[in-house]
């Protein structure tokens, strides 16, 4: 819309066009996860007043020609026409946003109640096998029990056994042990009896050592006495013979010297 203030310089006022409430979405038509189609943000946009005067004003304060002020002021307006255009492309309109929200809200009770039917469904299969589990922990429960009382009687048989055996072995050991006290008293009495046998064989075999000894004394002193009789007989015997040997070794010498003379 152009408008002329003052002077006969034409000078331009444009209206552009925003949404009044947007999101960023894309423009591109995309589907959900249910293959919903997202419906592109409206073109019925409200529309928003650029005021190109007070713009050119300052650009000629600057020390701008009116001709120069007016170029910068329609560059202005085309880039804020191309930026705001090109954010438009990125937003959706309030009624897309809430169209967008209701398939939303749509989807969520679709996905809520099969997440019911999924629960459901799946409660049943836990409490159906939860039965099972409960019917197969009371068997084995069951068999446990048995099993549990078998092993006992079997412990308890198993130890009447040993118990029993225990006690046999007890009383052979009381016998053998006896047996053998009686054994050991038995040697006992004996090697006393041998001990006293051999006691009374020292003394005899002592005594008769003894009286041997006596003997052989008695024996060597006479044969001492023997010997001392033939030494003495034996030395008289010498001594005679050599007085006699002497008496004739002197008989010839007197009588060699006779001759000599």
């Amino acid at each position: 819309m152009l408008r002329h203030v003052g002077r006969s310089l034409p000078v331009y006022k444009h209206v552009l066009e925003l949404p009044r409430r947007c999101m960023c979405q894309t423009m591109e038509s995309v589907q959900d996860s249910v293959g919903t189609p997202v419906v592109k943000p409206s073109q019925n946009l409200s529309g928003v007043s650029i005021d190109t005067l007070s713009i050119c004003k300052k650009f000629k304060q600057a020390g701008f020609t009116d001709h120069e002020a007016e170029a910068l002021t329609e560059v202005v307006f085309d880039v804020v026409r191309a930026s705001i255009d090109s954010q438009g492309k990125m937003m959706v309109t309030k009624s897309g946003l809430e169209i967008k929200s209701q398939q939303l809200l749509a989807q969520i009770s679709a996905v809520q109640k099969d997440m019911i039917i999924l629960e459901k469904s799946e409660f049943t299969m836990i409490r159906n096998e939860t039965e099972k589990q409960g019917i197969h922990i009371k068997q084995l429960e069951g068999k446990l029990t048995d099993t549990i009382k078998r092993l006992e009687g079997q412990v308890k048989l198993d130890i009447n056994l040993e118990r029993s055996r225990a006690t046999e072995a007890h009383a052979l050991n009381e016998k053998n042990l006896q047996s053998l006290h009686n054994k050991i008293e038995v040697l006992m009495a004996l090697n006393e009896k041998n001990q006293q046998s051999l006691n009374n064989k020292i003394e005899v075999q002592e005594a008769q050592t003894e009286k041997n000894l006596k003997s052989l004394d008695n024996k060597i002193d006479v044969e001492i006495s023997n010997m001392k009789t033939r030494q003495e007989k034996s030395r008289n015997t010498a001594i005679y013979s050599f007085i006699g040997f002497l008496t004739t070794g002197a008989s010839l010498f007197f009588a060699y010297l006779r001759l000599l003379k």
